[in-house]
């Protein structure tokens, strides 16, 4: 997007400070925004295989189809420990087939023709302490006022530092047999707040503003007669704990396409720059302690 920018209001830009009684300003000296490696993988406990994305940083926010890239010198570490990586030309996706657990540092360098090499490194989440789901069955009331179940999600939150959840709530669709999202009502503090995140897959994301380093207990009331009258399986919950700089780049996303989500490049709105950890690049390498619960 830089160089449409750039080529587009460049002149306009000169003339701006020019008639503002600006110091002269040589317009080469604005330069062309130099084109960088944009990687995007979020690495999960759960999964034994590392997938992550390389593209180009022109329209690497916004255009349908970015520049995907399928060749790279690159080194993948798991706790220094290099690691094979392949191309999938299907997902045009590189992997590592590895399985990784929390704690475990992951490490990635990439070097290409024509870009800066780049880093970027991360450490996967711990498992919350005292994690723990259950369901009241039929100890709610959801926002008709009819009897329902409670889902509830409690945990430790560690007083160390900012911590960063995530959950989403599926209910066994009786006949058919297919996971679908629960509608449920926003009733408690962390889903109310400011810093939540609802991601387009009904995966809500927030912070631990108004709990750090206490016990918490998250109470969700799925809308009467979604799971609540199911025999066997009734829920399926995915929870995780995010590391902050996932958290950072998913916020800075959301601002970014509520500024310039239409496709509008005009550099005068409000800058909403992308997070970004990838030194010498874009994109986001980080990761997730995922945790899956079928409740009953």
């Amino acid at each position: 997007m830089g160089n449409i920018v750039l080529r587009l209001f460049g002149p306009l830009i000169v003339i701006i400070l020019i008639s503002c009684n600006a110091e002269e300003v040589d317009p080469a000296s604005i330069g062309v925004v130099q084109e960088k490696l944009v990687v995007n993988g979020i690495i999960e406990n759960l999964s034994d295989t590392l997938y992550f994305q390389l593209s180009s940083s022109e329209y690497a926010y916004n255009a349908e189809f970015p520049e995907k890239l399928d060749t790279a010198d690159m080194e993948v570490k798991i706790n220094g420990n290099l690691q094979p990586v392949n191309f999938d030309p299907f997902k045009e996706k590189f992997f590592a087939t590895t399985q990784t657990k929390e704690n475990d540092v992951v490490e990635i360098t990439v070097k290409k023709e024509r870009f800066q090499t780049i880093f970027a490194k991360t450490i996967i989440p711990s498992s919350p302490k005292n994690y723990e789901v259950k369901i009241l069955e039929g100890q709610g009331l959801d926002s008709r006022n009819e009897q329902s179940d409670i889902v509830q999600i409690s945990f430790i939150d560690p007083p160390e530092q900012k911590n960063y959840y995530g959950f989403k709530l599926l209910y066994l669709e009786q006949g058919t047999n297919v996971f679908r999202d629960v509608i449920f009502e926003k009733n408690d503090m962390v889903l109310l707040g400011s810093d939540l995140i609802e991601q387009n897959d009904k995966t809500f994301i927030f912070s631990d503003i108004g709990f750090n380093g206490e016990n918490k207990v998250l109470q969700i009331v799925p809308e009467s007669g979604q799971g609540n009258f199911n025999p066997d399986v009734k829920y399926l919950l995915f929870f995780y704990h995010l590391h902050p700089d996932y958290y950072r780049y998913l916020a800075s996303l959301k601002s970014y396409n509520e500024d310039f989500g239409n496709n509008d490049f005009s550099p005068f709105r409000l800058s909403s720059g992308v997070f970004t950890n990838v030194s010498n690049g874009l994109g986001i390498w980080s990761s997730q302690y995922q945790s899956i619960d079928t409740l009953r």
